[in-house]
């Protein structure tokens, strides 16, 4: 398929993974969170070699920089939420406001020889309710460098990789170049040269990022939109299709969720990204029935039912790659046949809600934005609130004073987890 502007990219059409909407014969591909971040430590070996074992198609690697510039992987940047870097460096903790609204030790403040010495750390999204992942593997596993990643990758039997990439111009600032080291092992791997079978996707919440790689019409360039949005206007469509050829969705922007009850289907919004030739993925799909709407009857596998039959998604990103794989091969996911006792059906919309107690569902949240133009180009932020309740924009945090007295704003590019 061929996009505007020059904007080429051939997806081959396989059992998984197919041209934007699906086909026939064809399922959304698994693309891993951290790998399989739900069973191991994120990004570390243990947790990518789970992820192969549990069929995944794609797994990825977000990179991080060291302060002498080594490439790893790593889920954040700031090294708190899942390594036991405060035990040891806590006098490294700062705050950057370019990154996140909160105190942290970042990996561009340590040394790599510094960060080996870290353990990993296993704290699952719902730790506070005592919802503990895999206690016995809490600190099991190493870290891997970028280059680590893909030799590991490219001896394993899967359909590619995603390499992510976050802060790239505040690593700049920092004389960190991280799109320059991920293009270098890329090509150092061979995975530039159309002989190399798996695929290759670059994600990024950055248009410059994303461009940067257009020099290799082989890698598939992953939009973030980590800000939920209801719909996207044609010109902004257009304007993903200069330096991208897919997007990545948060839940809430692909399925309406209001107080764990499922109010319905952005069906417009995925149709016109599809309509455009921009493969959809949605995530981050997580097993704990805490995370999940009431109307999947506390099943993972309703929900991915749900994201494959009524959202449409190509593909499906997730921290429990087996739960996913276990979906698609199980003859209960075929909807169409009509010769089996029992399939896994999507979930109905409003079905709950229609039987659920007036005082049980807490007031609409305003509607998301439609995505526009200005939105991607990361033009002048509005002011975020001191306590936003919906994450439906991105935002500047609020002026700070500083030393002359004057306000500044800094760009709050943290993203919330789904």
């Amino acid at each position: 398929m061929a996009h505007t502007k020059g904007n080429a990219f051939v997806f081959p059409i396989a059992k998984a993974g197919a041209p934007p909407g699906g086909g026939e014969n064809t399922r959304p591909l698994i693309i891993t969170h951290n790998g399989a971040s739900g069973v191991f430590s994120d990004s570390t070996d243990l947790a990518y070699q789970q992820a192969v074992k549990d069929g995944a198609d794609i797994i990825d690697c977000w990179v991080r920089m060291s302060k002498d510039g080594v490439a790893f992987c790593l889920g954040s940047t700031d090294l708190n939420s899942s390594t036991t870097a405060a035990t040891t460096f806590l006098e490294k903790m700062t705050t950057v406001n370019e990154i996140q609204n909160k105190s942290g030790i970042f990996s561009f403040d340590l040394l790599w020889s510094e960060i080996q010495t870290l353990k990993p750390n296993l704290v699952g999204p719902f730790a506070d309710a005592r919802l503990e992942r895999n206690p016995a593997a809490k600190n099991a596993g190493k870290f891997m460098t970028l280059a680590e990643f893909l030799d590991f990758a490219k001896a394993s039997n899967i359909t590619g990789i995603l390499i992510g990439i976050e802060h790239a111009t505040y690593l700049i600032a920092r004389s960190l170049d991280v799109v320059d080291a991920v293009s270098k092992a890329l090509v150092k791997s061979g995975y530039d040269k159309e002989t190399c079978k798996q695929r290759v996707l670059i994600q990024s919440e950055d248009a410059p990022v994303l461009a940067a790689f257009k020099t290799f019409p082989k890698f598939q360039r992953v939009l973030t939109i980590e800000f939920d949005i209801s719909d996207a206007s044609k010109p902004s469509v257009d304007e993903i299709l200069e330096f991208a050829n897919a997007v990545k969705l948060r839940r809430s922007s692909a399925a309406r969720v209001n107080g764990f009850f499922l109010e319905g289907f952005t069906n417009s919004l995925v149709d016109r990204l599809h309509a455009g030739n921009l493969h959809v993925y949605v995530g981050v799909l997580k097993n704990e029935f805490m995370n999940l709407a009431f109307d999947y009857w506390a099943d993972p596998l309703v929900e991915i039912a749900t994201d494959t039959l009524s959202v449409g998604a190509d593909g499906i990103v997730t921290e429990f790659p087996a739960t996913a794989a276990s979906y698609f091969r199980s003859p209960c996911s075929n909807y169409e046949r009509k010769d089996l006792p029992f399939t896994i059906n999507p979930a109905e919309p409003g079905g709950l809600l229609q039987l659920a107690d007036r005082n049980s569902v807490p007031p609409a949240p305003p509607p998301a934005p439609v995505l526009e133009p200005q939105d991607i180009l990361q033009q002048q932020l509005p002011v975020c609130p001191n306590d936003p309740m919906f994450r439906t924009f991105r935002c500047r945090l609020g002026p700070k004073e500083t030393p002359t007295g004057k306000p500044e704003y800094n760009i709050n590019m943290a993203s919330l987890d789904d």
